[in-house]
């Protein structure tokens, strides 16, 4: 599958959501009525439709949305890849937008066990040019697995409605202190972190 995104790096262009892109453009306050709804109740395909921006000038079918995920109480984009712009959204991706909107606290814990597991891998295989142990290396927690969202930050989530698969899927992207030029990626799949992978990475395995 090829993801949406590729093309921008093809045209060497700055990728909607990456770290360069991030740099460029601060976070915008939450004025809109969007994450009250994001916290309180389903958001239906009409909210959605209203709330999507165009998220770069020469791709107009990428979109994206501004929100609040209430389990971690953080602003964060959502782009959506849309498959036809003048219908908006599809109904599967209302229902995916709104299970990542649903995340539990469960989802969250599984998610940090997937980044630290992801963390001390990289302790062993990569030499970050500091000790193992030392409060300023990337893999070191003070309070164990609970430290790991200190170093890391949110890279908003992707939703690509031309991937053809059979389940809903989300990509959670984060850049975390161990892989800050990559990055990772927690697949949602049906509402549920099932995987880390690859930034941005190819869904189609997971489609089974």
């Amino acid at each position: 599958m090829v993801l949406f995104w590729e093309s921008l790096v093809c045209a060497g262009e700055t990728q909607p959501g990456s770290r360069a892109d991030l740099r460029e453009k601060p976070r915008r306050p939450l004025t809109s009525t969007l994450g009250v709804y994001g916290m309180n109740m389903l958001l239906s395909k009409f909210q959605i439709d209203e709330a999507l921006e165009p998220a770069h000038p020469s791709l107009a079918t990428l979109k994206k949305m501004s929100t609040v995920i209430p389990v971690y109480n953080e602003p964060v984009e959502i782009y959506v890849d849309l498959s036809d712009v003048t219908h908006g959204v599809q109904e599967k991706t209302v229902q995916t937008i709104n299970e990542v909107l649903g995340l539990s606290t469960d989802d969250r814990k599984h998610i940090q066990q997937l980044l630290f597991t992801n963390a001390k891998l990289a302790e062993q295989e990569v030499d970050f040019g500091i000790s193992v142990g030392n409060p300023d290396h990337p893999c070191t927690f003070e309070n164990g697995i609970s430290s790991v969202e200190e170093k890391i930050k949110f890279d908003g989530f992707s939703i690509d409605e031309n991937d053809e698969l059979n389940s809903r899927f989300a990509l959670f992207n984060i850049l975390p202190k161990w892989e800050e030029e990559h990055g990772v990626s927690i697949v949602i799949k049906n509402g549920k972190p099932i995987a880390l992978g690859d930034y941005q990475d190819d869904l189609v395995p997971f489609d089974t």
